[in-house]
């Protein structure tokens, strides 16, 4: 297989942070801190995008039902809302 050329950067994390982003590997399936690190800078990036409305970031079904009910809102984690980041990263086409 062969190696990404990147970057390095080291920093330090507290215990907090260090097991929000082990979580969120785990919860992702990422097989490393790194891979959850890289989606976390993707997310971000197209999360702070102005560019992403309601209308272009939520997923179409979640609209419809908002459309009929907006208590849906209320119910679900945004998370499981959202369209996913390579879906976001296709909208700004990045």
């Amino acid at each position: 297989m062969a190696r990404k050329k990147g970057h390095f950067i080291g920093f330090r994390l507290s215990d907090r942070e260090l097991k929000v982003i082990e979580n969120i590997k785990d919860a992702r399936g990422h097989e490393t801190v790194s891979d959850a690190i890289r989606e976390l800078i993707r997310f971000a990036d197209v999360y702070f995008d102005e560019r992403i409305t309601v209308e272009k970031g939520y997923k179409p079904h979640i609209l419809r039902i908002a459309k009929e009910n907006f208590e849906v809102f209320k119910k679900y984690p945004i998370a499981d809302l959202l369209k996913s980041v390579p879906e976001l990263e296709k909208e700004l086409k990045l």
